[in-house]
């Protein structure tokens, strides 16, 4: 214990910041051999201090495949970094998106990592840096692990013959990729004691089958289980539906097929989402709302599988809190009327896209008194208007979240009656067609503890709506997407961003983008994608990250033309040549565009 505190007091009074240790290990890991260490680094003198012990925990805080290469410094540091490697509980890889990022690591040398760490892992997690080949590399050095995250392109069944039988600790498994292979032979040997696993697929060009009974079976004291883009066999659904031990079940974009589920018994489920899923039938729906009275968290979302009984079980789940039925067709005053009425706890309310609900069903809304997050989608809902505006008004002054989306008959006044909402922390108006720049200043003039703010699709805001943005001292996250109207002088007043959108916003250019960035130094994400910035965003984004302090990393999402235009720009090329003139805390993708 004293030597750690040693290394920390080296650290903190002789280097004077982990910053500067890491920029001696930096530089030591270039040097050859001692004498240049002496020579050219100012530190040297500083080795003296310290024991091997001592410098074992300052390698630690390296990244592991760094602390492979202290050994080639001098024999001194060979033996520390032995030393370190128990200290190495958690190794996390991704593929750098980075455009000045190094290299990938190689296979090779993230097998010799977990060969020196494997034993002392707890966490791992390899994001797109290997395929299913390193699979028996894990198998024989990381049997301590606790918690494993695996994305692979690419997967061949005969890499996961009993990988798991030796990790009887392991409590977390999340597997990312098209697992086209009999999955009882990928999942098989993993320990009884799991308790969440999460399995993923992109469903290119078609959905996975989910199809491994006996493992499901095995798993008793599986607690949390969650698949994506998966056909789900029946008789694999059935074992789920009967694991008493399960209290989060989520299913994205799956299909159940077209063979029911006979048993159900889900006493302990808490968290049920069911999102656009296919063959969802009515009776499955039911049966697990039935023998799930625990639910707090219920999210069935797009599904086809709502029928009357459906609606009256959830009106009887007396313990939830947060309930998204988006998409359901036949919620109307009365189901709302039922719901506000026994589902007393709800905190988090999604009300479906549909004109069932009218004036009077907005109007029951006022005994939901703990209600703190209310999501209502307008569209062409006439019923949706200044008044439904004013019951929510009336009922809810201690909204936390208020999400209005594609709203054209909420007018002026019911609109500036959101003005009332003080407590509001975020607020989406998304293509809200009224509002306007003397609707938004009343608003933001009253609601001063917002953090997010969402206005994308509002055509009528101009720069002035948002010149008063300075009245939000609290706001962190805007999102002005698809606003015509906007320049570069919108941006004056904003100091303290760390997120923002203004996708298609033609009208705002490199100039502007420029002084936000200037202003905002904690910027963490930025989307300029079909606006009018160049190239030039990209250089000027790299010159002024590369000086921050703060180890926040900005991600620009832009077009790939300008994207492909930057990487051929005579700084990128010069860049990508001098190390010194990378910049770590950039990050460019494009999500949007697609240039080819």
């Amino acid at each position: 214990m004293e030597q750690r505190d040693r290394a920390r007091e080296i650290i903190e009074f002789h280097f004077l910041s982990l910053k500067d240790a890491m920029g001696f290990l930096e530089t030591a890991i270039k040097m050859k051999n001692d004498f240049e260490i002496d020579k050219k680094c100012k530190f040297k003198g500083l080795i003296n201090y310290l024991t091997d012990e001592c410098l074992a925990e300052i390698f630690s805080y390296l990244p592991p495949h760094e602390i492979l290469q202290m050994k080639n410094v001098c024999k001194i540091w060979k033996e520390a970094s032995d030393l370190a490697w128990p200290n190495v509980t958690r190794y996390i890889v991704k593929y750098p998106r980075n455009n000045f990022a190094d290299k990938p690591l190689s296979v090779d040398t993230l097998k010799q990592v977990l060969k020196n760490c494997g034993i002392y892992l707890k966490r791992l997690e390899l994001v797109s840096v290997c395929d299913s080949r390193i699979m028996p590399t894990i198998e024989k050095y990381c049997v301590n692990l606790e918690r494993l995250v695996l994305l692979f392109k690419k997967f061949d069944s005969a890499d996961f013959g009993g990988c798991f039988d030796l990790m009887v600790n392991l409590k977390y498994i999340k597997i990312n990729g098209d697992m086209r292979y009999p999955h009882d032979l990928i999942l098989g040997s993993l320990p009884v004691g799991l308790k969440e696993m999460h399995l993923f697929s992109s469903g290119r060009p078609n959905l996975v089958i989910l199809n491994c009974p006996e493992t499901i079976q095995k798993l008793i004291r599986l607690e949390k289980f969650t698949c994506r883009r998966m056909i789900i066999k029946s008789q694999t659904l059935s074992q789920f539906m009967m694991r008493e031990s399960l209290t989060h079940l989520t299913m994205i974009m799956c299909d159940f097929g077209k063979e029911q589920v006979l048993s159900y018994s889900l006493p302990n489920l808490e968290h049920l989402e069911i999102d656009r899923c296919y063959n969802v039938h009515q009776t499955f729906l039911a049966n697990v709302i039935y023998t799930s009275p625990n639910l707090i968290y219920l999210k069935i979302h797009k599904c086809n599988a709502f029928d009357a009984e459906n609606l009256e079980l959830i009106c009887n789940l007396e313990k939830l809190e947060y309930l998204n039925f988006f998409g359901a067709g036949i919620v109307d005053d009365h189901v709302v009327a039922k719901i506000t009425q026994n589902c007393r706890n709800l905190k988090t309310l999604y009300f479906p896209e549909r004109k069932m609900i009218t004036e009077a069903g907005y109007s029951h809304l006022g005994e939901l008194d703990k209600l703190e997050n209310l999501y209502v989608h307008g569209d062409d809902n006439e019923s949706f208007n200044n008044h439904a505006m004013e019951c929510i008004v009336k009922n809810f002054c201690n909204l936390k979240k208020l999400e209005i989306n594609w709203s054209q008959y909420v007018l002026k006044y019911g609109l500036q009656d959101i003005g009332q909402l003080m407590h509001l922390c975020e607020l989406e108006l998304n293509h809200v067609l009224n509002l306007n720049d003397s609707i938004l200043e009343y608003i933001l003039l009253s609601c001063d503890k917002l953090k997010f703010l969402n206005i994308s699709g509002c055509k009528l805001v101009t720069d002035e709506g948002l010149k008063q943005l300075f009245l939000l001292p609290h706001l962190t996250k805007l999102n002005v997407s698809e606003i015509s109207n906007l320049t570069d002088d919108c941006f004056e007043n904003i100091t303290e961003l760390k997120y923002l959108k203004c996708f298609g916003c033609c009208g705002i250019t490199d100039v502007g983008i420029q002084k936000l960035l200037k202003n905002c130094p904690d910027l963490e994400f930025l989307d300029v994608d079909a606006t009018g910035v160049t190239s030039k965003i990209c250089i000027f984004a790299a010159q002024l990250t590369r000086l921050r302090q703060n180890n926040i990393t900005l991600v620009i999402v832009t077009s790939s033309l300008i994207i492909e235009n930057f990487k051929e720009s005579e700084f990128y090329k010069t860049d990508n040549n001098e190390e010194e003139f990378k910049s770590p805390f950039l990050n460019l993708r494009s999500l949007h565009s697609i240039v080819k």
